[in-house]
């Protein structure tokens, strides 16, 4: 919440700014071969999917362990499963990226 003073030296107050709920930005692409729907998330250094899903979508892809930690906006530590370099088909556009594992429901994100 901001606040100003005006001249009269009365208090106004300034609600932040909200917006209306909107579906999420995907984007599909290939992944090993796999055609798959990820959220699009600006603000998120890597690309994850559940260790669930990465499971079903890819049963027979290598999964590392990682060095890597991972936070959320929060703060909170995000526990990985691991990591696996996948080929990654984008339009006209290819490439061997890493894809973290989460053990979590949450859905794939495009970092």
């Amino acid at each position: 919440m901001l606040t100003f003073m005006s001249r009269k030296a009365s208090t106004l107050s300034l609600n932040g700014v909200s917006a209306a709920q909107c579906d999420p930005v995907t984007v599909q692409m290939t992944i090993d071969g796999v055609l798959v729907n990820k959220e699009l998330d600006t603000g998120a250094a890597v690309s994850v999917i559940s260790k669930k899903q990465f499971r079903q979508l890819f049963p027979s892809a290598v999964l590392e362990p990682t060095t890597v930690k991972l936070r959320t906006y929060t703060g909170a530590l995000v526990q990985l499963q691991g990591v696996s370099l996948v080929n990654v088909q984008h339009g006209y556009h290819s490439a061997v990226l890493p894809l973290y594992v989460v053990d979590d429901k949450a859905p794939p994100l495009l970092g």
